[in-house]
């Protein structure tokens, strides 16, 4: 079921006016894993098809969004190669656009096909990501957008939007902006920190961040 903007903030959007707050109708929400970018800092590996401890990235995504205290309706998988493999597991979304433009293209295919008002978005190198994720997010962000921050690095790409954020993101990414710490402040989003808590967040013991990044083969060793 979708979960329509109100009457009141279309036509606020019409007039011009800014609406930093959307209707709140209850914690529904879709996930999109975030796996269309070039793998540069990979050699050119598709990362999400990238194994580590021995599964695909993209399916430590997947567990850690099916474990979340607040499960997502539907996952979605962002990617621009190896799409039947993708599709192996969820619904994939493409890119607009052609040419690898950055990780808004991929968060704007799945706005336009998201069905409930929130989005939460996860990129597929953060295997560790807390199972408080998607909750802590919601009830912090109090209705706003809300990204996430922790051992004091902001996490722009682990976040939850509001469907009613599309239209912002369009007219974002036509003006040939593409830096989402940038869009993450144009639509005031609210940063919500998580402490490094160990299984207090879900995450396995040892003390390594739970959005540590997976960012080169040296790391998945």
């Amino acid at each position: 079921m979708a979960y329509p903007i109100t009457e009141t903030t279309t036509r606020q959007q019409a007039e011009g006016k800014r609406v930093d707050r959307c209707p709140v109708d209850g914690f529904a929400y879709e996930a999109v894993i975030l796996a269309g970018g070039r793998g540069s800092r990979m050699g050119g590996a598709d990362k999400g098809l990238v194994v580590w401890r021995d599964k695909p990235l993209v399916d430590h995504l997947i567990d850690r969004l099916r474990g979340q205290t607040v499960a997502p309706r539907r996952i979605l998988i962002s990617a621009n190669r190896n799409l039947d493999e993708y599709r192996r597991r969820a619904t994939v979304v493409t890119d607009a656009e052609p040419g690898f433009d950055g990780p808004l293209r991929g968060i704007q295919a799945a706005l336009r096909v998201c069905h409930t008002s929130r989005l939460l978005v996860v990129p597929c190198d953060t295997p560790r990501l807390p199972l408080v994720l998607a909750e802590r997010l919601y009830r912090q962000g109090a209705g706003h957008a809300a990204f996430a921050s922790a051992d004091g690095h902001q996490q722009p790409l682990c976040c939850l939007l509001r469907r009613c954020d599309l239209a912002a993101l369009d007219a974002f990414l036509d003006t040939g902006q593409r830096k989402v710490r940038s869009f993450m402040s144009k639509i005031k989003a609210v940063e919500v920190n998580f402490e490094d808590e160990g299984d207090d967040l879900g995450v396995d013991a040892g003390g390594e961040s739970s959005f540590m990044n997976f960012n080169s083969p040296e790391m998945l060793s």
